[in-house]
């Protein structure tokens, strides 16, 4: 948490009036300065706001330096952090989804700031209007939930001052200088419940090496201005105890999870309605955890009058990760490369034998409660995610043919071919461009060789297709997607020569190997990207509600007498992709991103992932858009009405009443401030200073009916 050094706030908190002719209106001025520590997960927002003296010539900019003020000798320690930092800074009238030209008004970001090494910004004056900018400062911190990052913000009046040490002091020119600051605790406190309407909690389930404050704030964010939008009393939560420590399985982190439900989340908000959202490996979590509620309590939302909304997966691997990747991959997971978590991944048996964990959840009691949610949505990457691939993120069945026919049309080409992209994006073109494993398929499914290649025969060319230890796509998985694909409109199975027919092409497939180098090393957004919305393509192609009755008939018998690894690997993923669809029906949409899409999907980072904004504002706009009483989503393909962009609620903007610099509390003691306002009377007088920080998040979302008392605090306490 951030934290003030002693003669911060004197420079920073006052309205300068003094325009004494003694002073050097050109001083040179350090006017702000706070040292900080995060730990994983911790982000800390500042709202800065600037009014020139109307009296006095204005400034043309301040400097903004954020400083990771840890040693050098750091950045080599990355498996015990690693000590990164993300910074971005955005003036007060950027918007997403507006066209900016002015250069001064666009945002600017490092993904990566590192040990030693500064952010620096220029803050840009014009005229005598008064100015705000947000600035986000979040940890990178992944695997360890001890580590800290130290660092520095400093506004200056130039580069060299910022660089200097000396003492914040008031700016003559302004009249008016403040700096807000929200820390972790109070951005997730936000907004209140409403006290006598329904409130819509909804669950947020990170994934594997990451975390739910700052890898899902976006998504958060995102609700909340939706929720302000229709009026709707949503508040979003989300489990932080198992940051750094995904690796201990799906077991025993669906555990926690549903005991904080249980036992704490639940008693404290009684919710009318609630929703999951999970990214990655916080799918099978949330599924384990409902599961668990489900064994534990049987119907425990039911008997506490609690309406299942939305079940939601974004990239998260049902079916394993193992079919798709090289044996080597499997190998890794087995002797625990990523731990528990990974071998509960690569379906390893238990030393007890016991079957793995993924070939239990479709049959249990965790199938159960998620057939009763009203709508149940999978989100899957089709092509640079090799992390988690398309077959296991949208259990394996999908409609090739209206797939290709979609990809077509945005195209605009005849050919059913998956891979092509429009010529608009040359960058995008090149990234995602057609490779060895995409093509027509032959009569039996395989992908259709050239006649070079089809002249092959050295022994390295039969060892990498017919070994799958060593060949990361495998002779047998364009056969097993062919087989993956639905009936067809009159309900008949298509068979592969029909397929074959359609000269149907396979989605690019990306290795493991190929994702996590794209994690270190992705493509970023430009400016043009983030500040002209025409730049952006559409990245969603495909949206269907898939029933039971869509499956095509079994392609195994329900015991295999082949002992071929392959041949076990598809029998297994048939038998639980139908497991899954028995009885429900499920809400498949694909989206198409550049890599590193597996993150981008979930927008972990606001403008490094910002490839990723459509998906999250689909995720939001189609499961939190209108209350949906009467209409089931997976019924009428989950079209959800439009609703009005007229109104700004960026919540970064501030709005409402000013409010003076507030250093919020660390760690835990925004939660006993709460426990202890709920037991004031009416007559008993509080300090007003978290009261005033956590206000100024609801008036950035221009939402007065949500400003909250302090006897509304103790009723909203953090879970």
């Amino acid at each position: 948490m951030a934290e003030a050094t002693s003669g911060d706030l004197s420079g920073s908190e006052a309205s300068n009036n003094n325009v004494s002719g003694q002073e050097d209106m050109s001083e040179e001025l350090v006017l702000f300065r706070m040292s900080g520590k995060h730990h994983i997960g911790d982000m800390t927002r500042f709202i800065i706001e600037y009014l020139p003296d109307p009296r006095l010539p204005p400034r043309k900019s301040l400097l903004l330096r954020v400083t990771n003020t840890e040693l050098g000798a750091l950045r080599a320690a990355y498996l015990n952090g690693p000590f990164t930092l993300y910074v971005d800074c955005r003036p007060g009238s950027y918007r997403e989804d507006r066209r900016v030209t002015d250069d001064a008004e666009k945002p600017t970001y490092d993904n990566n700031v590192r040990a030693g090494q500064s952010f620096n910004c220029d803050l840009n004056i014009k005229d005598h209007v008064k100015h705000t900018w947000t600035v986000d400062v979040c940890s990178d911190i992944m695997f360890s939930s001890k580590a800290e990052i130290s660092f520095q913000i400093v506004i200056a009046t130039s580069k060299k001052t910022a660089k200097s040490q000396g003492s914040p002091s008031a700016d003559p020119l302004a009249e008016e200088f403040k700096v807000h600051m929200l820390d972790t605790i109070t951005l997730w406190s936000q907004p209140y419940p409403k006290p006598d309407v329904p409130l819509h909690l909804v669950v947020l389930t990170h994934g594997l090496v990451s975390n739910v404050t700052a890898d899902m704030f976006y998504l958060k964010e995102n609700i909340d201005i939706m929720a302000k939008k229709t009026g709707q009393n949503i508040i979003c939560k989300g489990y932080t105890g198992n940051a750094g420590k995904t690796e201990k399985g799906i077991k025993k982190q669906g555990r926690k999870v549903a005991d904080w439900l249980m036992s704490e989340l639940i008693p404290t908000y009684h919710p009318a309605k609630i929703s999951f959202v999970a990214h990655s490996l916080g799918g099978l979590v949330q599924t384990y955890a409902l599961g668990y509620i489900e064994k534990k309590i049987p119907r425990f939302f039911e008997q506490m009058n609690i309406e299942l909304v939305n079940f939601v997966a974004i990239a998260s691997p049902f079916l394993g990760i193992t079919s798709e990747n090289p044996g080597y991959v499997r190998m890794a997971l087995e002797f625990g490369i990523v731990g528990k978590s990974g071998r509960d991944l690569g379906m390893s048996r238990s030393i007890t034998g016991r079957k793995p964990i993924l070939k239990r959840l479709p049959y249990g009691p965790s199938h159960d409660v998620i057939a009763r949610f009203k709508h149940r949505t999978l989100y899957a990457n089709a092509v640079n995610d090799g992390i988690v691939p398309l077959r296991t993120a949208s259990l394996l069945y999908l409609d090739w043919r209206a797939i290709a026919k979609a990809s077509a049309a945005k195209s605009g080409s005849n050919a059913h071919d998956f891979n092509t992209k429009r010529d608009d994006n040359k960058r995008e073109d090149q990234v995602m461009r057609e490779n060895d494993s995409s093509g027509d398929l032959d009569e039996n499914g395989e992908p259709r060789k050239s006649g070079e290649e089809a002249e092959k025969t050295g022994v390295s060319y039969k060892l990498a297709t017919w070994n799958p230890f060593v060949n990361p796509f495998k002779a047998g998985t364009a056969k097993a997607i062919v087989h993956s694909q639905t009936r067809d409109e009159n309900g008949e199975p298509l068979n592969p020569e029909k397929i074959h027919k359609h000269k149907i092409r396979l989605p690019k497939k990306t290795s493991l190997l190929e994702s996590g180098f794209s994690a270190f090393m992705p493509p970023h957004p430009d400016k043009e990207f983030l500040s002209d919305p025409s730049k952006r393509s559409d990245v969603i192609f495909h949206d269907r509600v898939y029933h039971e009755e869509d499956l095509p008939p079994r392609r195994f018998r329900s015991k295999i007498l082949e002992r071929d690894e392959m041949v076990e690997q598809a029998h297994t993923e048939e038998k639980l992709a139908r497991a899954w669809h028995k009885g429900t029906s499920w809400r498949k949409i694909l989206v198409q991103l550049l890599p590193d899409a597996h993150n981008n999907i979930i927008v972990r980072r606001r403008f490094s992932n910002a490839y990723g904004w459509p998906v999250i504002h689909h995720v939001v706009k189609h499961h939190f858009g209108i209350e949906d009483e009467d209409s089931d989503a997976n019924e009428n393909e989950g079209l959800v009405a439009e609703v009005s962009d007229d109104e700004d609620v960026d919540p970064s903007i501030p709005r409402g009443p000013e409010h003076p610099i507030v250093l919020m509390p660390e760690d835990d003691a925004l939660r006993q401030y709460a426990d202890a306002s709920a037991e004031l009377s009416d007559d008993e007088e509080t300090n007003s200073g978290p009261d005033e920080a956590l206000s100024l998040y609801n008036s950035s979302l221009g939402s007065p009916d949500s400003l909250t008392t302090n006897d509304d605090l103790g009723q909203a306490m953090l879970a």
